[in-house]
């Protein structure tokens, strides 16, 4: 008798969150789910020039060196979506 009595509860619940999930969505189409790092850009080109020069190669190493310290990309945050499951009683809302 529980998990018929939750459904009939909990079908608010799916209603609500499928109105915020749909309005994130909305929202953030025009987002991108990652921004470029722009440390990780200017030592990238720094490398570059480095290389097309033949110049310094311990300065070369060491920029590599901190570019591997680096992360590329970072997750944009205005880009969260909403994973929500429910079966019978049990329910998981994932951001």
């Amino acid at each position: 008798m529980s998990p018929l009595l939750s459904n009939l509860v909990l079908h608010h619940l799916d209603l609500f969150i499928e109105k915020i999930r749909v309005k994130m969505e909305e929202s953030t189409k025009l987002t991108k789910p990652f921004i470029s790092n722009p440390t990780y850009r200017k030592l990238t080109s720094e490398i570059r020039i480095l290389n097309n020069s033949n110049f310094n190669s311990k300065m070369k190493r060491k920029l590599v060196k901190l570019r591997g310290m680096e992360k590329s990309r970072f997750y944009n945050p205005l880009a969260t979506k909403i994973k929500y499951v429910r079966y019978a009683d049990d329910w998981i809302i994932g951001i």
